[in-house]
């Protein structure tokens, strides 16, 4: 794994609202960037009609990628672009084996088709790295400013924990962050028993945060109820929401109700996706 920052764009609002998101951390990690717009293959097997429209679709980038560089070079960030063959899931999953952190911007969707062929989902399913979904926020969208202050995690970072080894990957990947942008750290659980005697598990790991991410400022919550839901109410202000994953992708993880796939498509909040084992891959 490489300290390189990979963002998918293909000039709609939406990737460039993450585009703009990976820039700015990309300074902030001191990490260039590598833009990648995925091109479908051709149905065309002759050779010299797929040249011609591979050429034609870079060409096309060009303007795109013009201006993404451009804001890179504003903040000091060096900047790849590139064109590749494939689908877009396809095109990131694979350069996410190179990459420390994969970026995407996120559409509003709704019903079983978009869930079943979400980049978003399929990236949080299989990608090497971490991946952050950045949801589009029109212009004329946003939240009063008194709805954002009495939220209790507005401007957190929020990591989503559960028992596991996950829950220590997860924890790291939030901490990383909220050092870095100077913000909270708040972790959460969900009870969905009932059981209020049960252990706070996230405990020792936050005393290991504690010492290896001096001066942070963290905290740890209990919430009771159905995880997905819970997770996205108290933290849709929150500055990143993190998660980890199972690996479930497409019907399985529907019928499996993942909690990070349920997530990537009710959260408000932007979403750090964390394989399990990333550090690893």
């Amino acid at each position: 794994m490489e300290n390189v920052v990979l963002v998918g764009v293909d000039g709609s609002a939406e990737s460039r609202e993450a585009a703009g998101w990976a820039t700015a951390e990309a300074a902030a990690r001191g990490w260039p960037l590598l833009f990648a717009n995925a091109c479908p293959q051709p149905v065309v097997a002759d050779p010299l009609v797929e040249a011609a429209y591979l050429l034609a679709t870079g060409r096309a980038a060009e303007p795109m990628f013009a201006d993404l560089a451009a804001a890179a070079r504003a903040l000091g960030v060096v900047a790849e672009c590139r064109v590749l063959r494939g689908s877009a899931s396809d095109v990131l999953v694979r350069l996410s084996a190179r990459a420390g952190l994969n970026v995407v911007g996120r559409r509003p969707r709704a019903g079983l088709p978009s869930r079943l062929g979400s980049v978003s989902s399929t990236l949080a399913a299989h990608s090497h790295c971490p991946t952050a979904v950045i949801p589009y926020r029109p212009p004329s969208v946003g939240h009063r400013d008194g709805a954002v202050s009495r939220s209790m995690f507005a401007g957190h970072v929020v990591a989503a924990v559960e028992p596991g080894p996950s829950a220590s990957e997860v924890l790291t990947a939030a901490a990383d962050l909220a050092q870095r942008h100077g913000l909270v750290l708040s972790a959460l659980t969900v009870d969905s028993t009932g059981d209020r005697d049960h252990v706070p598990y996230p405990a020792g790991h936050l005393t290991r945060i504690g010492r290896q991410y001096p001066g942070l400022e963290c905290g740890f919550h209990s919430l009771s109820g159905r995880p997905s839901h819970e997770i996205a109410q108290v933290a849709r202000h929150a500055w990143m929401l993190v998660v980890g994953t199972r690996g479930f992708s497409g019907l399985s993880g529907i019928v499996h109700a993942s909690v990070s796939q349920a997530l990537l498509q009710h959260a408000s909040s932007p979403v750090l996706v964390v394989p399990h084992a990333a550090s690893e891959r």
